[in-house]
């Protein structure tokens, strides 16, 4: 498994390879993250790239409310699935970092990430970002060359073709697909409201 080159993150993040997954890997459900009432009612998938604009956005925009109403009530369980997007490298800069930072902590590091999304594309700004969510540069160095963590990220954008994801941020609600790209707050609490009532099958 190749990892990030440490010189390349500190210059501003160039040099990762994807290695593609052996068979046996891409059957496993690895390295999902996730927040909520693992038996809420509603299930909700994000594919999500630490290096998309949109989701960004929607993270800076939607996600606290998103969270706090849906999230924090027990009515929504979360599932964010990492996707390596263009730039690859920054973006599993971003995750890897995050990782770091352990489940307990892994959605607010990723918060800070695309708080400050514009400073990862800058040169040393991956060092910059991972300082501001608490990293020292020693552990950003070593949170970038964790290969269990890049194998994580690599099957679950395995996991995103698989699942027909063309773009990012995507979002899936009780396992159908509802969302293509940043979704206004309004638009996406209509369609949990109505997941809500809706009876199950």
């Amino acid at each position: 498994m190749n990892t990030l080159d440490r010189r390349s993150v500190l210059a501003g993040g160039a040099g990762l390879a994807l290695a593609p997954l052996s068979a046996a890997q891409a059957g496993v459900l690895v390295g999902d993250m996730t927040l909520g009432r693992p038996h809420a009612r509603v299930k909700v998938i994000e594919y999500a790239s630490a290096s998309c604009s949109h989701c960004a956005r929607f993270h800076r925009e939607v996600f606290p409310q998103f969270k706090k109403k849906y999230i924090d009530t027990g009515k929504v369980h979360l599932t964010l699935r990492e996707v390596l997007t263009a730039p690859a490298d920054v973006a599993a800069a971003g995750f890897l970092m995050a990782r770091c930072r352990g489940p307990a902590a892994y959605f607010t590091t990723l918060q800070t990430i695309y708080g400050r999304h514009s400073d990862m594309f800058e040169p040393g700004g991956l060092i910059r970002v991972g300082e501001a969510a608490g990293l020292s540069r020693k552990q950003i160095e070593t949170c970038v060359s964790d290969e269990a963590g890049l194998a994580a990220s690599n099957a679950s954008t395995d996991r995103a073709t698989a699942a027909g994801v063309e773009a990012t941020p995507t979002f899936f609600i009780n396992g159908v697909k509802a969302h293509e790209g940043f979704w206004p707050f309004a638009e996406m609490a209509a369609a949990l409201d109505a997941a809500l009532v809706k009876k199950p099958r």
